[in-house]
């Protein structure tokens, strides 16, 4: 009896670790696709939301097709910016354990420039959609550790922005809901 009483607490440690250690998984979409058959699913976490203070933001979506991982980013800068992402242009991921994680464009990101109004103010805003082509490997060093910076190649500029540690957790929250 003792050893039942033991392995239902063992069972009920585990699930309440699992519960708490791993956040349900949402998707933007998880359907097959129907020419290939192949299961498909992406998810977007945003790492730098737009605030009243400043209105960049910085969007990445983790997507799956089978057994191959792309990821894409949508990236809107203050200001209008007529700089390119140019093929093979660089995200960097610098994670809490040190290592640091470099992709590259598919395609050149063309700036689409937009102007609003906020009550009497203008803003002008400079938006970037690109996809990356990222490895198994690479995926998983993304389950494993927390993004603290990203980095972005855009054109002969540098831009990155440091996460805050609930947007890493978010982040690495849905690197693991890919990857299963």
């Amino acid at each position: 009896m003792k050893n039942i009483t033991l392995l239902f607490l063992a069972i009920f440690m585990f699930s309440i670790t699992s519960a708490f250690g791993q956040k349900k998984c949402k998707y933007d979409y998880e359907k097959e696709d129907p020419f290939t058959g192949k299961a498909t699913k992406g998810t977007t976490c945003a790492i730098y939301p737009a605030s009243p203070i400043s209105y960049e933001y910085w969007y990445v979506g983790l997507n799956r097709v089978g057994d191959d991982y792309y990821m894409g980013m949508v990236v809107e800068l203050n200001g209008e910016l007529n700089l390119y992402v140019n093929q093979g242009d660089s995200i960097m991921f610098k994670l809490a354990d040190g290592n640091i994680i470099t992709i590259h464009a598919n395609d050149q990101g063309t700036p689409v420039s937009k102007v609003t109004t906020a009550g009497s103010k203008v803003i002008v805003t400079t938006q970037y959609r690109v996809n990356y082509d990222i490895s198994v490997s690479d995926m998983k060093k993304l389950t494993e550790s927390m993004v603290t910076y990203v980095r972005m190649n855009l054109s002969d500029k540098i831009y990155e922005k440091e996460l805050k540690e609930k947007r890493a957790k978010d982040f690495m929250n849905d690197a693991l809901c890919i990857m299963n």
